[in-house]
C-alpha cells in the first residue's frame, strides 16, 4: 500500500497507485519529477526496481529492467548524487547506480560504484551542495571526494554525545543537517529529545572539509522514551 501526505491541503492522507511488488525496507528517492524504488523484496523479484511520474493524469507504477546479480532485499538507504540514483544494501554487492537518463530499456544502466565510495559508506547520509556525507561506526562524519574515492573527514566540529541514538543526516536547505536521539535519564524528562543540529561545510580543497556549527537545538518529540527513529525528510508546509 502506497500512502501520500499532502502538505499542500493541510497535510490529508490519501492511497496511491499500488506498487507493482510488495516492499519492505526499500531505497526510495526522487529526481526529476518521479518517485524510485528500489529493493525490499526477493532479489529473484520479476519487479526488482519501479518508477511513478507524480505528473501523470493517471500516475501508475512502472517496471525498471535491473540484472540479477546486482539485487539484493535489505535496501539499507538510498540518494541521489550527480543525477544517478545510489542504492545501498547490507549486504553484497553493497552499493548499486542507476542512471534514469540513460535508461534504454536494458539493464546497462545500473552499475556498480567505487570501491572507496562503497567501503566509507556505513551508515545514513544526505547529498548537500553536490557532496555525500556519512558517518562511520566512531559516529564521524565524512565527506565523500568522487575525484579521488576517498572519503574526508569534516573537520572542525564535535557534536555526538559518546552513545548518540538513531543518526539521521538531511539537506536542510544547503545546510547539512544532524538528527539524533536522546533517552529521557539523559535529559531528565519523562519522553525522548531529539538533537537537531545544523553545520555549515566549507571545502578548501587540499586543506579539506572544514565544518562550523550554525544552531544546536533540543526538540521534545512527546513520543515514548523507547522510540527511534526509521527515516527522516525535509517537508515544506
Amino acid at each position: 500500500m502506497v500512502q501520500i501526505l499532502d502538505l499542500r491541503i493541510g497535510g490529508q492522507w490519501s492511497l496511491g497507485p499500488r506498487m507493482l511488488s510488495a516492499r519492505k525496507s526499500a531505497a526510495a528517492c526522487f529526481l526529476d519529477g518521479r518517485i524510485y524504488v528500489i529493493g525490499g523484496c526477493l532479489p529473484s523479484s520479476e519487479v526488482w526496481a519501479e518508477s511513478l511520474n507524480l505528473f501523470d493524469e493517471n500516475p501508475q507504477w512502472v517496471s525498471i529492467d535491473s540484472p540479477v546479480h546486482l539485487r539484493s532485499d535489505f535496501m539499507y538507504d538510498g540518494v541521489v548524487l550527480s543525477s544517478r540514483i545510489l542504492a545501498k544494501s547490507l549486504v553484497d554487492p553493497g552499493v548499486v547506480a542507476y542512471d534514469p537518463s540513460q535508461n534504454t530499456g536494458s539493464c546497462s544502466t545500473w552499475a556498480m560504484v567505487p570501491e572507496g565510495l562503497k567501503l566509507g559508506w556505513k551508515r545514513r547520509s544526505a547529498v548537500v551542495n553536490g557532496i555525500l556525507y556519512t558517518h562511520d561506526f566512531m559516529f564521524e562524519i565524512k565527506g565523500y571526494d568522487a575525484g579521488k574515492d576517498k572519503w574526508r573527514p569534516v573537520m572542525g566540529i564535535d557534536i555526538f554525545p559518546k552513545f548518540p541514538n538513531c543518526v539521521q543526516l538531511l539537506n536542510f536547505h544547503g545546510v547539512l543537517c544532524v538528527i539524533w536521539l536522546q533517552s529521557s535519564i539523559e535529559n531528565n524528562t519523562s519522553e525522548m529529545v531529539a538533537n537537531w543540529v545544523g553545520i555549515g561545510v566549507t571545502d578548501l580543497g587540499s586543506e579539506g572539509l572544514h565544518g562550523s556549527i550554525l544552531w544546536r537545538e533540543i526538540v521534545a518529540l512527546g513520543v515514548p522514551c523507547d522510540s527511534s527513529i526509521l527515516h527522516s525528510v525535509v517537508a515544506e508546509f
